[in-house]
């Protein structure tokens, strides 16, 4: 009883010690906990403690779902922390709970598959604290639906002996890892099991019979979550997703060497160690480190136990009849050297192999038959596989750690100490070749640095310092793994322990400073706003408004600047969104990206328009180019001047493009095969020029389409051409015709290379290109309200606002004078025939439109026509003004339509759900 005390003890609380910055500030790391996971559990809860249910979020792009997003996670157990303890404690605990379950589960798998408490420990702790649990643990759903991964192979164990045991467990598994809400992983991890199934779970037809039923019941319990969610990703920008865009943070082969070297890419928050990451996409999706004794030891089982005779464990059908139960004596069998593990090795290091190549992503052809598969083919991130392959690892190691300690077979420790002193040193060297090779040919020109990593040759160098903690660390590491190893050998009583000693210590590294700032003592909290105090004490107490926090990245001061969700769990409305469900009217109208990046962001700004209709009453701004422009902003006085001609002509150079008229028709042949039409011609330095042109996919599913002017002869510092241009993305390209405009002041002039380019598998139609001399683009003067030359935007906060942490610039609050917080009666509202038509009518035709009284209104008084966008009881009252576009929410003056909050009983199934989820794991251990 007192062994079994002291496993829990040693699962439950080695979170909190290993991860213990997180005490503090659980969101120190600023990435998506501050902007997304932080304010969707507090606006849970304050719609919770409210009596309301959390069905509506009307902070953000003029309302969205709540509950619609799974995320939110409402139906977590985790999450109902956050309804009686304080949010920061909450967050927490939720965290250090993830990495408990998963270490809980792990190890409850071990030794269900017969490993002894030693080894099991060994392979819980490397997949507790591996790369793919501590480099997402920014993201709270990703790791509580991942910690559920070894309890669904335990399931499936038990499935093995009894039917209703393994079904009482599968339920309650597939519950928690769908309601920790990121479906995602949800997938990647129902692919493992499903092939956990077939290789390991005879016979099938019974197996499968069991696991379908469990995954019926789950469906049901959860119909309220899928329902909702199925309805949100119908109308968001997620509910088609080309080929790119499903291939995003593909693992790429380079990032290999952050097995050996976790840190020698950067870090997203410098500390000890020091260099900012310059790898492949982000930290988070590339980080596969689990330790280099546990890269030892699952080499050593793949290479010794794997290549063993199926003689010595009987027939593959029978492949676990032989394996010892937790707490049995060793069958005779046993003896041998753990040869009865052979099938359960080859079985891990087939998963480990598929995982690995699923993680490559679009770097391998073959993942274009995975996008053609339906629900997986839209799910993102391959190399979020790297959970597999962590786990593989881990229960590898595991099993070679058994056989060593309980077996010790002469051979197998013969070939751990080669894998721990000759081997792994030689996997070190070459990666550390691979990346001087990657500088050398960079600063040669060999390859484009640039576009293989997020940094330049002169970050690859700057890694390969000898000085660097990112080498000698890891180098530190290797020498006392080599010689642990050789003691342990030496001392079979204490070997496992030894171990995980060894394996903590590794792992320490990581789990201390990945996303761990060097300033985390004095991290600004989640809540810690000067602009939010500044518009509690001075904006209007009762006219209603909306902000739009301007910053250089989604993750960059979003308190301070209110960026979404973040200002959300503050109180604030945003015209910004981020998260996944974004709805497709919003990025229409407004060109805003899932994550708040807004590249129109000059243009909404200058004309003015959609942000006064919208009631953009505030605009936030620290850096010195996004006030610039504010700054600059004013009425026109007299007439502007008139557009100049065309500068483009109609010959073009072609790459997997064709010509129809004044239509271009690309289509990239494969993904790095991109199509382009490009042609000279010539700027004036220090002139204003317009990029025009109209944009369709006609079958749909339509990519990123760029268009830009660069000089001859000219490079960036990053090694690539200094373009300047538009840039339309996926979520802007359409079935329909879409215009699009691009004014840039050209700083070097002369003889340059016009292009339009797109990666886009599906063709992409671009018409009516044109490129010539214009004007900034004016406001448009709501009425008449301001004087030709007054500004637009005036700086309420002149002297700026403290920031949190000294050295980063002042925080500016703009007051948009142009936008009207009140409601007029319409005479008429404007109908369109599909969305896309009024989202180009609000956006390229103000002209037409009486814009004052803060609606659509038809100039002339015409009747209300019949349309979708319009209800029926407002065309017959022809007042109050209203316009209802899908995915838009109502645009009212009065600011977010506030949808009625439901009864505090729908509340009663949270008590419910886990009292169901509590009866289910009794049941378990009952059966047990």
């Amino acid at each position: 009883m007192g062994r079994r005390l002291l496993i829990v003890a040693y699962i439950v609380l080695l979170p909190a010690g290993m991860l213990y910055p997180l005490w503090l500030c659980p969101t120190a790391a600023g990435e998506d906990d501050v902007v997304y996971y932080w304010p969707l559990r507090v606006m849970v809860a304050r719609a919770v403690r409210s009596g309301h249910w959390p069905g509506w979020n009307g902070a953000e792009a003029a309302g969205v779902g709540l509950f619609a997003d799974p995320q939110s996670a409402m139906l977590h157990p985790g999450t109902w922390l956050f309804f009686v303890l304080p949010a920061r404690l909450a967050y927490s605990l939720n965290i250090f709970g993830a990495f408990s379950v998963a270490g809980a589960g792990a190890y409850l798998y071990l030794r269900r598959i017969g490993l002894r408490t030693g080894p099991g420990l060994f392979g819980a702790t490397a997949f507790m604290f591996s790369g793919f649990m501590v480099g997402h643990r920014v993201h709270l759903s990703i790791i509580q639906a991942a910690a559920m991964l070894p309890w669904g192979l335990w399931s499936l164990e038990r499935l093995r002996e009894s039917s209703r045991g393994a079904f009482a467990a599968m339920v309650p598994v597939g519950v928690l890892t769908l309601a920790a809400g990121h479906w995602p992983t949800a997938v990647h991890m129902s692919v493992l099991w499903t092939a956990y199934l077939f290789l390991r779970c005879r016979p099938w037809r019974r197996a499968l019979l069991v696991a379908a039923a469990a995954a019926a019941v789950t469906a049901a319990f959860l119909a309220p979550q899928i329902a909702a969610t199925a309805g949100e990703l119908r109308r968001s920008v997620r509910a088609e997703v080309p080929y790119s865009v499903a291939g995003e943070n593909s693992f790429s082969p380079l990032c290999v060497v952050l097995a050996f070297f976790p840190f020698i890419m950067g870090s997203r928050t410098p500390n000890f160690f020091p260099q900012r990451w310059w790898g492949p996409w982000h930290q988070s999706e590339m980080l596969g480190y689990v330790g280099l004794v546990t890269l030892a030891l699952a080499a050593s089982a793949i290479w010794h136990l794997g290549r063993r005779a199926k003689s010595a464990a009987g027939p593959a059908g029978d492949a676990g009849a032989s394996e010892g139960r937790a707490g049995e004596p060793p069958a005779p069998a046993e003896q041998a050297g753990g040869g009865q593990y052979a099938p359960l090795v080859r079985t891990w290091t087939w998963l480990l192999l598929g995982a690995g190549l699923w993680t490559l992503g679009y770097y391998l052809p073959g993942y274009r038959l995975v996008h053609v598969l339906p629900v997986i083919g839209k799910v993102r991130c391959p190399a979020r596989m790297l959970l597999v392959v962590d786990f593989s690892l881990a229960a590898l190691a595991g099993i070679g750690a058994h056989c060593l300690c309980v077996y010790r077979p002469a051979k197998f420790a013969r070939t751990v100490l080669r894998w721990g002193w000759y081997y792994l040193p030689i996997c070190m060297a070459l990666g550390i070749v691979a990346v001087g090779l990657l500088a050398i040919g960079g600063r040669r020109g060999w390859w484009p640095v640039w576009q293989i990593t997020s940094g330049t040759w002169r970050d690859v160098r700057a890694a390969l310092r000898p000085t660097s903690p990112a080498l000698v660390v890891p180098a530190a590491l290797a020498a006392t793994t080599a010689a642990v190893l050789w003691a342990a050998l030496r001392a079979p009583g204490r070997r496992a322990w030894w171990l995980v000693v060894l394996l903590l210590a590794d792992l320490f590294f990581l789990a201390r400073f990945v996303d761990v700032p060097a300033d985390w003592r004095s991290r600004p909290g989640p809540v810690d706003s000067p602009a939010a105090r500044w518009l509690r004490a001075n904006a209007p107490k009762h006219e209603p408004y909306r902000v739009w926090g301007l910053s250089r990245a989604y993750h960059h001061r979003p308190a301070e600047l209110l960026l979404p969700k973040a200002c959300a769990a503050m109180g604030f409305e945003s015209i910004a969104y981020y998260g996944p469900f974004q709805p497709a009217g919003h990025a229409l109208l407004f060109g805003f990206r899932p994550w708040g990046h807004n590249e129109h962001w000059q243009w909404l700004l200058r004309r003015n328009h959609l942000l006064s209709l919208y009631n953009v009453r505030y605009i936030l701004a620290a850096d010195e180019r996004f006030r610039r422009v504010l700054e600059s902003v004013r009425v026109p006085v007299g007439l502007a001047r008139p557009v100049g001609a065309n500068l483009l002509g109609q010959t073009w150079e072609l790459q997997n493009a064709t010509r129809d008229g004044r239509v271009l028709k690309l289509r990239a042949g494969r993904l790095w095969s991109p199509a382009w039409a490009r042609q000279r011609v010539s700027l004036r330095e220090g002139q204003v020029y317009r990029i025009e042109l109209d944009v369709r996919a006609p079958g749909g599913a339509g990519g990123l389409v760029r268009a830009g002017w660069w000089p001859v002869g000219r490079q960036c510092s990053a090694g690539g051409r200094e373009v300047v241009g538009l840039r339309v993305d996926y979520e802007q390209v359409r079935p329909q015709w879409r215009h699009f405009e691009k004014t840039f002041r050209v700083r070097a002039g002369g003889e340059g290379v016009f292009e339009v380019l797109t990666p886009s598998e599906s063709l992409v139609e671009v018409r009516n290109a044109a490129l010539r001399p214009a004007d900034w683009p004016a406001p448009v003067n709501l009425g008449g309200r301001l004087k030709p030359g007054q500004r637009v935007y005036l700086d309420r906060t002149p002297g700026g606002l403290a920031p949190a942490r000294p050295g980063d610039p002042r925080v500016h609050i703009y007051e948009n004078l142009l936008c009207l917080p009140r409601a007029f009666p319409a005479e008429a509202v404007a109908s369109f025939d599909d969305a896309v038509g009024l989202m180009e009518a609000l956006r390229w035709r103000p002209e037409e439109y009486d814009l004052t009284r803060q609606v659509l209104v038809l100039r002339g008084g015409r009747s209300i026509p019949r349309g979708r966008f319009v209800s029926e009881a407002l065309r017959q009252a022809g007042g109050a003004g209203s316009i209802v576009a899908d995915g838009l929410g109502r645009l009212v003056a009065e600011g977010v339509v506030r949808r009625p909050g439901r009864t505090w009983w729908w509340c009663l199934m949270v008590p419910a759900a886990g009292a169901y989820v509590l009866g289910c794991l009794r049941w378990a251990s009952r059966m047990n």
